[in-house]
């Protein structure tokens, strides 16, 4: 599935919940590097946009990569925000020798 398309369905998924392009919502990213060089240049380059990182996980048994993980500023939630996000984050990627696995939210039904 392409990055526009995934992007789409996740918008869809919150529209459902009646959050509109108007919202401000956090998001949550996933980063994989193979080193851990390019896992801490990737973190400081994150940290300067402001964002928090929980969590920057070493290879193990299970996942030979580095992941790297964290949350944005709040944010609007319209595809041309998004996309222009994401464009971001894979250009963010390609830079730090990192691959941009994705990104979610959660959802306030009360928004």
């Amino acid at each position: 599935m392409s990055r526009k398309a995934a992007n789409e369905r996740v918008l869809e998924f919150i529209d459902h919940y009646s959050t509109t392009d108007n919202s401000l919502l956090e998001v949550e990213f996933f980063f994989y590097t193979s080193s851990q060089d390019d896992a801490s240049n990737l973190s400081i380059d994150l940290f300067k946009l402001g964002y928090k990182l929980y969590a920057i996980d070493e290879p193990d048994a299970a996942r030979k990569n580095w992941g790297v993980m964290g949350i944005t500023k709040k944010m609007k939630m319209d595809d041309e925000s998004i996309t222009i996000w994401t464009d971001k984050m894979d250009a963010l990627a390609e830079a730090n020798n990192a691959e941009f696995d994705g990104w979610g939210t959660l959802i306030d039904p009360e928004i």
